[in-house]
């Protein structure tokens, strides 16, 4: 080969790599950039538009002592990094809601691109640019683009991605210069400074949004599945065990620090509907979830923001109806076993989805949602490679293909059949049409969340059985003063989960602006009955109207007892006062009693 010519090879093939990221930074960008027009929608008011915490750069240090929801919303969670990004963007656009959208973009394209770099890690360069284009027209990453709140999943995204790009860049480097590498921090990676990278990635993560602590066993999966290290494991330990003990503690002081601001590790309050299940009810329900997440990883026709029953359904018990879920889960963890030397990549991709589930399932801890989209984005990472992974397993012709060295290192099989040109074309082509049905998908899916009134009016028409979707349609048709819809909705909410006392208490309180205070007693009495460890006024409105039509001593009752019980501490003036007023109305003279009742 002349000079020339292998100069012209040279520089096509770094090309390569430079034009499969910006094609997905195409795609990812023409799948989102619709987002700019969306205003603050849904929790983007109360965490950003109507929080003063973050309307001032001088209050900057500040959010890394402060909870992320605001105080007058129940004080819960801890992100600071994401707080901290928000009070930024909001100085930089003044208060703007382009400019967040905007990041979200940008972030979203940044992690699309990582997603490749690690493919790419894997696979043939082919089979990771698949994967990295599904990934990035992906619609059920919409939720967490399209809403401004959704950018904490888009920057522990980007920590979590790229400390396990770099860390297994760094393990072959180190690898190829010195297979038995000396001890020392940043040794076992290719130096301290790549080292540095990787810890302060995985904090960076840790403080955006609380599911990244996972970041640390992603990195060992890497290790285990992804790294063709021969030697001992107990040799292998020494090098990486500074490194391991540096990401441990990194989990250590998140999970301190967290503790330290919200008052408990968990911190932030259940879904209702968990509170009012047994743990084995719970995870019964969490079960019955598992085919959705594969529906939503594989053909998200439908998507939707509010998750809840009936939509979801609830199982107090094994059921029938239950088993194809439990075999989907006993077939992949089959899988996962027969791989895990046979198939390391497939491996590898099972467990990144199993590991970065396993916090937002509902399984192990108790959260703020049943099935929320947005927390679906790290996961579908490992979908995504799995498709590839596949791809490259079964040596599709046109997709997969031969791979190179750096695949090599997870026991990808060399070697590609002959493909014939006009099936490589056909199966290109529905490739291509995919992508493009996806990025439409993505992008008519953002106009969705351009405001609450597109948003809550769309939700009971992507999920007719969830009582929450008719719950905030509710909440908006009384907004717009339509109170005979508002009623309407709020009473199909009720009808299909009559156990969230939320639920009652709300219609109860429009019942009452409208001065009708007969109908809503019966609804507070629900919504007492049914709120558990939850904190409402619901008793207190109850005594109101019960002092309003006249029984005093059923607004007595249910005064002494909210101020008697504790989980009404927030209430005890209000319950005062009503006291207070009950008493002077016993007191007064019969005639003054009925004029002024």
């Amino acid at each position: 080969m002349s000079v020339g010519r292998a100069a012209r090879a040279r520089g096509l093939a770094a090309g390569v790599p430079a034009v499969g990221a910006c094609t997905i930074a195409a795609l990812a960008i023409a799948s989102s950039i619709a987002g700019l027009m969306n205003g603050f929608t849904y929790d983007d008011r109360p965490i950003i538009l109507q929080n003063p915490r973050l309307h001032h750069v001088g209050h900057l240090l500040r959010l890394w002592t402060e909870t992320y929801w605001p105080p007058w919303m129940g004080a819960a969670l801890y992100r600071p990094l994401s707080m901290s990004a928000f009070a930024l963007e909001w100085w930089a656009g003044h208060g703007a809601p382009w400019i967040f959208h905007a990041t979200n973009v940008l972030l979203y394209a940044a992690v699309a691109m990582l997603v490749l770099a690690l493919a790419r890690s894997l696979l043939s360069a082919r089979s990771a640019w698949v994967v990295a284009a599904l990934f990035a027209v992906h619609p059920v990453h919409v939720e967490a683009v399209a809403n401004i709140v959704g950018q904490s999943e888009l920057w522990a995204a980007v920590g979590v991605l790229g400390a396990v790009v770099l860390y297994l860049r760094g393990r072959r480097a180190a690898m190829r210069a010195d297979p038995a590498t000396r001890d020392g921090f940043g040794s076992a990676v290719g130096g301290t400074p790549r080292a540095l990278a990787i810890v302060v990635l995985v904090a960076a993560a840790c403080f955006s949004k609380e599911h990244a602590i996972i970041a640390p066993i992603l990195l060992a999966l890497a290790e285990v599945e992804c790294v063709n290290d021969e030697r001992p494991w107990s040799a292998r330990w020494r090098v990486l065990r500074p490194l391991g003990l540096a990401l441990l503690a990194v989990v250590v002081v998140y999970l301190a620090a967290r503790a330290l601001v919200i008052g408990a590790l968990p911190g932030d309050r259940p879904h209702v509907v968990l509170e009012h299940l047994t743990p084995i009810a719970r995870r019964w329900t969490a079960l019955g979830i598992v085919p959705e997440w594969v529906r939503l990883f594989l053909w998200p026709a439908r998507l939707s923001a509010e998750y809840a029953p009936r939509d979801i359904v609830i199982y107090d018990h094994l059921t029938p109806a239950l088993l194809p879920a439990l075999l989907l889960l006993v077939a992949l963890a089959v899988t996962f076993i027969v791989s895990v030397r046979r198939w390391r990549i497939g491996a590898f991709a099972l467990a990144w989805m199993a590991v970065t589930l396993v916090l937002v399932s509902n399984l192990v801890l108790m959260t703020g949602v049943l099935l929320a989209e947005r927390t679906l984005f790290l996961p579908s990472v490992g979908a995504m490679l799995l498709v590839g992974a596949v791809i490259e397993r079964l040596q599709i012709p046109g997709l997969g293909s031969t791979p190179g060295p750096a695949a090599e290192h997870a026991g990808v099989p060399a070697g590609s059949p002959r493909v014939a040109p006009a099936r490589a074309a056909v199966l290109a082509g529905a490739l291509g049409a995919v992508v493009l049905a996806g990025a439409w998908r993505s992008a008519v899916r953002q106009a969705v969340w351009r405001s609450n009134a597109t948003l809550f009016a769309q939700a009971p028409l992507d999920a007719p059985l969830s009582y929450r979707a008719h719950d905030v349609f509710a909440g908006l048709l009384f907004d717009a003063g339509d109170l005979a819809g508002g009623e309407r909705e709020a009473r199909t909410a009720l009808a299909l989960y009559p156990h969230d006392p939320v639920l009652a208490r709300d219609l109860a309180h429009q019942y009452i602006r409208a001065g009708l205070c007969r109908p809503a007693v019966p609804l507070l009495q629900q919504s007492v009955v049914e709120t558990g460890t939850m904190e409402t006024d619901a008793r207190l409105l109850l005594a109101e109207c019960l002092l309003a039509a006249g029984d005093r001593a059923g607004a007595r009752a249910q005064t002494l007892r909210g101020v008697a019980d504790g989980q009404y501490a927030n209430y005890g003036p209000a319950y005062h006062r009503l006291l207070i007023a009950i008493d002077s109305a016993a007191a007064q003279p019969w005639p003054e009693r009925r004029a002024g009742g």
